[in-house]
């Protein structure tokens, strides 16, 4: 039996033959030696376990975040969209049978210059006439409804008003009852007033109501911006 270090040498010697010729044959420039040779060392021995592979990381994709898309408001078609400044009282979910009494200085008619949405019309005097809507109409800004808990208050105020167009101002009143400082004693009305001849302009007009001896009376009127929120 040989020796152990004998059958080591042995190996050994085989080795350095090895890169030796290696070295010989990558000068002669043959591709079988393109790469440089192993160090004897770097060889497993027998009976040696090959070291483990390298772990391989898992390749993650990038997601890109999904951003949700900006909705525009909506509006009605040929109408930009219009924020309501002023806080009407509720309309009626269906169409209003309130009519005004008979007794006040108004008369019922067909129609109002320049008003084509459904409603009540009256003519307060000669040249001046009163649009009340019965049904809400949201392309055309008509939020509001006259209410049988609501026509005492707007006979109020028309009877004022009859006072201050006595003479006669060619125009459409469209008064609108408000939910700001509602009680069963105290109102606000909005009107948006609008020429009936010549060019078509809008003037907002306010007016604060009392319950006085069973009758709503105009206790105070003046100029208000934001009536005519809808023209």
């Amino acid at each position: 039996m040989r020796h152990p270090h004998l059958r080591s040498s042995a190996a050994q010697r085989v080795r350095r033959s090895a890169a030796v010729s290696c070295v010989v044959v990558c000068s002669l420039g043959l591709a079988a030696c393109a790469r440089a040779p192993v160090a004897p060392d770097a060889l497993p021995t027998s009976g040696s376990a090959a070291p483990p592979p390298s772990p391989v990381r898992p390749v993650v994709p990038t997601i890109a975040p999904t951003i949700a898309p900006t909705i525009a408001p909506i509006s009605a078609p040929g109408r930009p969209t219009t924020t309501v400044p002023v806080s009407l009282y509720p309309a009626s979910p269906v169409a209003s049978t309130s009519v005004l009494s008979s007794d006040g200085p108004w008369t019922r008619v067909d129609t109002a210059p320049g008003v084509t949405t459904p409603g009540l019309f009256y003519a307060l005097l000669p040249q001046v006439w009163v649009y009340l809507p019965i049904a809400e109409d949201l392309p055309s800004g008509v939020l509001w409804t006259l209410r049988d808990d609501t026509v005492p208050i707007i006979e109020g105020y028309l009877r004022a008003e009859a006072t201050r167009h006595r003479a006669g101002a060619h125009v459409v009143l469209r008064p609108q009852v408000l939910g700001d400082d509602r009680t069963d004693t105290s109102a606000l009305v909005a009107d948006c007033v609008s020429s009936a001849r010549g060019a078509p302009t809008r003037t907002g007009w306010g007016a604060s109501l009392e319950l006085r001896g069973g009758e709503w009376s105009v206790v105070s009127s003046g100029p208000r911006e934001d009536a005519c929120w809808f023209a």
